[in-house]
């Protein structure tokens, strides 16, 4: 009779949509660990969950940011092509120069 070699399976966490095979270190001031560790036990959570779920909110926002910009500039580009200025390259790169302009403010 053999003896079969059971396996465990790996156990499943709530967070285990993506594998994590990074380690990112970063460094922290006393104040800040304090305040997230308090908020991992209060919340039963990890230091690491806290810190996942901050980073995602946070991408989350510079995208959308980022998409706002794009899309106020097309709207930009929309509305002086209405004007009926030419296109001619002089005027482009005019145009791209002011709407640079006016992301930056």
């Amino acid at each position: 009779m053999s003896a079969k070699k059971q396996t465990k399976l790996p156990k499943k966490h709530t967070d285990d949509r993506e594998h994590k095979d990074i380690t990112c270190a970063v460094r922290l001031p006393q104040s800040l660990y304090t305040a997230l560790s308090d908020a991992a036990k209060n919340t039963n959570s990890s230091l690491s969950d806290i810190m996942r779920d901050a980073i995602v909110e946070k991408l989350d926002k510079l995208r959308e940011a980022q998409l706002a910009k794009s899309l106020r500039r097309a709207e930009i580009e929309a509305r002086v092509s209405k004007l009926g200025l030419d296109k001619d390259s002089k005027s482009k790169a005019e145009l791209d120069a002011l709407l640079d302009l006016l992301e930056a403010s």
